[in-house]
């Protein structure tokens, strides 16, 4: 759970709050209590950045191929090294993603845990990757 420090004020005649953290200022009009405030996108965020998200699809696909290659399990080293050798094209294609593709790589095998493609980490050995 993540809570909020809110202040409330009337600022040009209406009731609204404000966080500390991102200073938005959100009228009390746009939700009721109990209700979840919408959450707005924020462009400093990879989250709601569509590249961000993006790049983890371009990803994903090589990931499991890189896994087929090696049997269905590899540590994650040499799926990089396996996309690097093969892919190494569309990774200096891909814009910024050539400068922080192993990062976005954990992030797509994160992805990829939470669709069920890949195995869970408590059912593979630590720095391996597997499918389910």
């Amino acid at each position: 759970r993540k809570y909020w420090h809110i202040n409330i004020k009337q600022i040009s005649g209406v009731w609204k709050l404000q966080t500390k953290k991102e200073f938005d200022d959100i009228s009390l009009e746009e939700f009721q209590i109990g209700e979840k405030v919408p959450k707005r996108p924020d462009q400093n965020t990879k989250t709601n950045n569509k590249q961000g998200s993006g790049e983890v699809e371009i990803l994903k696909p090589l990931i499991i191929e890189a896994l087929k290659s090696f049997g269905g399990k590899a540590k994650m080293i040499d799926i990089s090294k396996y996309i690097h050798d093969n892919h190494q094209n569309l990774l200096e294609n891909s814009g910024d993603l050539l400068y922080r593709w192993h990062y976005v790589l954990r992030w797509s095998g994160t992805s990829l845990r939470h669709d069920g493609v890949l195995l869970p980490a408590s059912e593979c050995k630590r720095g391996y990757w597997g499918l389910s």
